[in-house]
């Protein structure tokens, strides 16, 4: 079920590293390197001042992370990701990373 109208999800992406899992909205992610990933959206979100949402961690028994945006653009958002496996304050590759966009 998809729910449409004001204040959803103008687009959201469920991933491992730059493999989509599920998405709403996001036409690729690219891969920057460790710990780094650009979400590109399959239509501009009109400017960059959007609201972003992040999760990222392991399956498993694994640590979770930290995952934030760096860089926003109307048709890009830059993520990093850090602290899993005890690598904190330094970034880190994630079995999984989900992000929600807000657009008003």
């Amino acid at each position: 079920m998809a729910y449409y109208g004001t204040n959803a999800a103008t687009a959201w992406v469920n991933f491992n590293q730059s493999s989509i899992r599920e998405d709403f909205g996001v036409s690729s992610v690219t891969d920057g390197g460790t710990g780094r990933y650009t979400t590109n959206f399959s239509t501009s979100m009109g400017d960059a001042n959007y609201a972003a949402v992040y999760t990222s961690g392991n399956q498993g028994n694994a640590p979770a992370g930290t995952a934030f945006g760096s860089t926003y653009s109307a048709t890009a958002c830059e993520i990093y990701i850090t602290g899993l496996y005890q690598a904190i304050n330094r970034l880190s590759d994630a079995s999984l990373t989900c992000a929600a966009y807000f657009q008003g």
